[in-house]
């Protein structure tokens, strides 16, 4: 076998268990799947929203999935793995499926969209974005947008940044595709210092000394300034002074003229 090939057996295999368990455990609040292989085995560590209910009374519930994992996926040694998701309303994943489970039951998609979206902003993030496509209302197909925060939707500080779900809601006139993605809360920075980088500005030991000798350059500017303002207003005055004079001039030869 081609080392290609491998390498498509082995993602095709992945996708395969990651929809299966995705399916399985869609009841219970599942999220985020990793799925990695190791020396001793696949290891699977599955982020919940309630870990109790995937486990299962006296772990029932993983003995019946490493056993399917076993048989019918023919992975060696599967190591399950169970986790709790710290912030729900953050996982992409989840609140996809329970917005989908919301249209199945037949509440208005604007109300359920915007209720999520508030639920998602309040938990801390950073921005959310909405997409629910199909037969929302009526016979033709089409394709409604929420939006609240910064979103961004190409380049590195997506694919970094922004988290990415998809669920299907199946309704009576079709299937509605149902897209969240979400920023959640950073640490140590705006997403644009994360993805390039701090600006690294110089700092010069002499900025005190050249503040100084600004601020010496700039008094005696002020000074001209201000007896430059002075000698303006002290014609100015005069000038005001002599006007009523001439006005009194031509008041008497006018008083003059009429009589």
């Amino acid at each position: 076998m081609a080392v290609e090939r491998k390498f498509i057996n082995e993602a095709v295999k992945k996708a395969k268990v990651d929809s299966y368990l995705h399916e399985e455990l869609k009841r219970v609040g599942c999220g985020y799947i990793d799925i990695k292989r190791t020396p001793l085995g696949t290891r699977i560590v599955i982020y919940a929203k309630k870990p109790g209910l995937v486990i299962g009374r006296k772990g029932k519930n993983i003995q019946t999935i490493t056993e399917t994992l076993k048989n019918e996926f023919k992975i060696d040694n599967p190591q399950l793995e169970v986790k709790e998701v710290p912030v729900p309303q953050l996982d992409p994943e989840i609140m996809a499926k329970q917005l989908a489970a919301t249209l199945e039951s037949g509440t208005h998609f604007r109300r359920a969209s915007h209720q999520m979206i508030k639920e998602i902003m309040n938990a801390g993030a950073l921005g959310v974005q909405i997409e629910i496509s199909g037969k929302i209302s009526g016979a033709r197909a089409r394709v409604e947008k929420f939006k609240q925060g910064y979103i961004k939707h190409c380049g590195e500080t997506a694919d970094r940044f922004v988290k990415e779900a998809v669920a299907q809601a199946y309704l009576k006139p079709g299937v509605l595709g149902v897209k969240v993605k979400i920023v959640p809360p950073l640490e140590g920075g705006t997403i644009h210092e994360l993805a390039f980088g701090k600006p690294n500005v110089p700092v010069s030991e002499d900025k005190p000394k050249d503040q100084e000798a600004a601020k010496a350059e700039e008094q005696p500017k002020k000074e001209e300034g201000k007896t430059n303002k002075k000698a303006k207003s002290h014609s100015n005055s005069k000038k005001s002074k002599s006007k009523p004079a001439k006005n009194k001039k031509e008041s008497k030869k006018l008083s003059t003229g009429k009589q």
